[in-house]
C-alpha cells in the first residue's frame, strides 16, 4: 500500500504517519483499488483527517455500490 501512497504523491504523509495508519488496521480491510480511488479525490494532512474522510468514503461507497 505504501506504493500507492507515493504514486498519489502522498508519500510524504505516509511516512510521516505509518506508526498511526499502521496501528490502526484501517488498510487492512480495503483493497488497492479503494485506496486508489481515495487518494484521488482527498488530500489529508493530518492522521486524524485521512481516518475521518477514509471512513466516510468507504461508508458512502458501502452504501452506494450499486452507483460505483
Amino acid at each position: 500500500m505504501e506504493e500507492i501512497f507515493k504514486e498519489f504523491g502522498a508519500g510524504d504523509f505516509y511516512q510521516s504517519h505509518r506508526y498511526p495508519i499502521e496501528i490502526s488496521g484501517i488498510l487492512d480491510s480495503i483493497s488497492e483499488e479503494q485506496l486508489q480511488s481515495f487518494l484521488e479525490r482527498f488530500e489529508c494532512d493530518t492522521f486524524e483527517n485521512f481516518i475521518y474522510f477514509l471512513t466516510m468514503f468507504l461508508s458512502i461507497q458501502e452504501k452506494n455500490r450499486h452507483l460505483v
